[in-house]
């Protein structure tokens, strides 16, 4: 089933009524105040949701202010908003998701001509229990990269342990995804690939919200 073009469950908040019902799980407050780029698809890959992240990412990149446009964005195909060869990665990537009823991880790179940007895409089923996945969500987190670059374009941020030590001492890291908390922002989770090669010492594990939602939703 193609799911029809439709306005926003409610203003300000860019999700479908048809897609609402696949969130229940999930602090919708958490979702849109994310700093990950965060959607929902239907399993017919168009589009339920997306948070603010999206829309802020669309305003910060030259031509895709369509993107902030509920009336375009809800009900499109996520692929109409990919490329090139990538269309068919990413068509066997989600279609692979639902037929498999599995999560996948993958990385990839979306650079601007004066910035490397490289990020991490989780994707989750969509519900939780054992019967067919009616969508997926999909979470693309900035990976912070401590390398430096001899290329032309600025490195990505480094990560700073000033940015992630709690008040008592120590990094918490989601035992899940990986990602880890930060200090000044404790609904931001990043993933910090200098840290997952050698962990800093004092490290503490938790569970990020979405994380926590997603898996263990009668904790909520």
């Amino acid at each position: 089933m193609t799911h029809p073009k439709s306005s926003p469950v409610e203003p300000g908040r860019m999700l479908s009524a048809d897609f609402a019902p696949l969130l229940t799980s999930f602090d919708l407050d958490v979702l849109d105040a994310h700093d990950s780029t965060i959607y929902g698809i239907h399993n017919d890959l168009t589009i339920g949701y997306a948070n603010s992240a999206w829309m802020r990412f669309a305003m910060e990149n030259a031509g895709a202010e369509s993107l902030c446009d509920p009336e375009n964005v809800l009900g499109s195909n996520i692929l109409d908003q990919i490329s090139g060869p990538l269309r068919s990665y990413y068509r066997e990537l989600f279609c692979g998701v639902l037929r498999m009823k599995k999560t996948a991880n993958t990385g990839y790179e979306c650079s601007s001509p004066t910035i490397m940007r490289y990020y991490h895409m989780e994707v989750l089923t969509l519900p939780t229990a054992d019967a067919d996945p009616r969508g997926l969500l999909i979470i693309n987190s900035r990976k912070l990269d401590p390398v430096g670059h001899s290329e032309p374009r600025a490195a990505v941020t480094r990560a700073q342990p000033r940015d992630y030590i709690n008040d008592h001492g120590y990094i918490v890291n989601c035992s899940n995804c990986r990602r880890f908390q930060r200090a000044d922002q404790p609904h931001t989770w990043e993933w910090v690939p200098a840290y997952l090669n050698a962990p800093p010492a004092d490290v503490s594990h938790g569970l990020c919200s979405i994380c926590l939602d997603y898996y263990f939703p009668a904790s909520r």
